[in-house]
């Protein structure tokens, strides 16, 4: 059986459907059928470090934007509730 080495950019951009290569890299994957894919410790450590990091990134960005989407229905609140009482003060 015929062996292929798989270096870290083909993992990232086959696990990646953003990365620039990614159809480069599902199309190579197709075309590996029947041969044995193997890599290295040094390569599966950079990839789980490249993965981690956008999750780190990802976590960060949903966090920021979580925050951000908080901070509007507060303000909103706020409002409805400056003019609720702005109302019933003028009714009674």
């Amino acid at each position: 059986m015929r062996q292929v080495f798989a270096d870290t950019a083909y993992r990232l951009a086959l696990t990646n459907p953003f990365d620039q290569h990614h159809d480069r890299a599902t199309r190579a994957s197709a075309s590996l059928e029947g041969k044995r894919i193997v890599t290295s410790d040094a390569v599966l450590t950079e990839y789980l470090n490249a993965l981690a990091d956008e999750l780190d990134r990802a976590v960060k960005e949903a966090r920021h934007a979580l925050k951000d989407a908080l901070g509007e229905t507060r303000r909103t609140l706020d409002h409805f509730a400056a003019k609720t009482k702005s109302e019933q003060r003028r009714v009674a």
